[in-house]
């Protein structure tokens, strides 16, 4: 399948080869990192079981999850086993495999507390569980309590039953967090890549391919977001790339008697020659440049009519510098309007520093003239920006 994608990509045609410009493993690469975007159907299959992993976790009321829990007899399990056996159906195998691949975006929105281990699930804003970031082991016996079990309905967290082990990072994280309560209901499965916390078929493809995803880069957002015809962006791709098809090309490929410029005839026909370098193109450049842009635009890594074996990176920073434009952004200006006569508002914020970072809530109170009655300030502990507005919306917690 992947072939006849690449064979339809470069133009493939019954009888007729065409060169492959840009290795597959580039092309599947986001669009932000330098690729187009396309899929690797491998990882793209896993990120649909994925989903079926996602359904069994929450959803497990449903005809299909009650039919697999009872036949790999999971049935009355407080947790799922993606355990697979040789009797087990290819699907159930296939489900089994891609578990320990995706089980690390999923984690938990605490209820009751009563299902979530406090030290192996996912279930703060830390990437690992609390049991890899603990300065001492854990004993065995307290691997198992759940997260319920470290909390007071009416004290909150019991910090002295941990805090002695834990890093600042994570008693932070754990702080942004309500303790549990049974009016909260059962603790829920959430997806963590997304910010929602619903699964997503991208977000699970995102996951499988972290690995192979390369940085990203401003420059394919200079290319991709260019106003202009599609085709003249797919130039700027493969320019930013360095991957035109010039003579210096053709004649390592065996596909030219010669390196030299077809117009010019003096110099290796680089990428940068034929788009700038070359005196017949430079003559068509001088007449679209500003003439006071004159000297940046043709002296930008030097002549690379001397100098001929130019870096992708500089083509990049150069393609970057040539076709750039305005961000579109709009600057507007806001302020407080007081509430009508009779009236008091209330305004609250919440906010991070870093998404998730240290974060902090508060609030104010003021009347029809802006005269300040009253307020609040609370320091949350680690949280995502929204998580701070939410605390804001909450008001301040104090202790009894």
């Amino acid at each position: 399948m992947e072939q006849l994608c690449r064979n339809f990509l470069w133009g493939h045609q019954s009888g007729t080869r065409k060169l492959h410009l840009i290795s597959w493993d580039t092309i599947t690469q986001p669009l932000a990192s330098g690729g187009l975007g396309v899929r690797r159907l491998r990882e793209l299959n896993e990120a649909f079981l994925a989903k079926l992993c996602w359904g069994l976790l929450s959803d497990r009321e449903a005809l299909w999850s009650q039919v697999l829990i009872h036949k790999y007899e999971m049935a009355g399990a407080s947790r799922l086993k993606f355990k697979a056996t040789h009797q087990a159906s290819w699907l159930w195998h296939a489900i089994c495999d891609v578990w320990e691949k995706v089980v690390g975006g999923i984690g938990w929105s605490i209820g009751s507390g009563q299902q979530v281990k406090f030290w192996t699930d996912l279930w703060t804003a830390s990437a690992s569980p609390l049991l890899e970031l603990a300065s001492e082991e854990v004993p065995e016996e307290a691997r198992n309590r759940c997260v319920d079990y470290y909390a007071d309905r009416d004290r909150g967290w019991i910090w002295e039953y941990f805090q002695h082990i834990l890093p600042m990072s994570s008693l932070l994280h754990i702080a942004a967090i309500p303790t549990p309560s049974d009016d909260r209901g059962a603790d829920l499965p959430i997806w963590r890549l997304t910010s929602n916390g619903n699964f997503s078929i991208k977000s699970a493809y995102g996951l499988l391919t972290r690995d192979c995803t390369q940085e990203e880069k401003d420059i394919w957002r200079v290319v991709w977001k260019w106003k202009g015809p599609e085709r003249v962006k797919t130039f700027l791709w493969l320019l930013s790339h360095g991957k035109l098809l010039t003579n210096e090309v053709r004649l390592r490929r065996n596909l030219a008697p010669s390196a030299s410029c077809p117009l010019c005839q003096d110099h290796t026909e680089s990428i940068l020659h034929a788009i700038r370098d070359c005196p017949k193109v430079r003559e068509m450049w001088k007449s679209l440049v500003p003439r006071t842009a004159w000297e940046q635009f043709f002296s930008h890594f030097g002549s690379m009519a001397e100098q001929h074996h130019e870096t992708k990176e500089e083509l990049r920073v150069w393609s970057g510098v040539c076709f750039s434009g305005s961000n579109g952004r709009m600057w507007k200006n806001i302020s407080w309007l007081p509430p009508s006569n009779g009236w008091i508002a209330l305004n609250t914020d919440g906010a991070s520093k870093g998404n998730p970072g240290v974060a902090g809530a508060g609030g104010v109170i003021r009347d029809t003239k802006g005269r300040w009655l009253d307020g609040f300030v609370q320091n949350i502990g680690v949280a995502t920006s929204f998580v701070a507005e939410l605390w804001a919306i909450k008001g301040p917690t104090y202790p009894d």
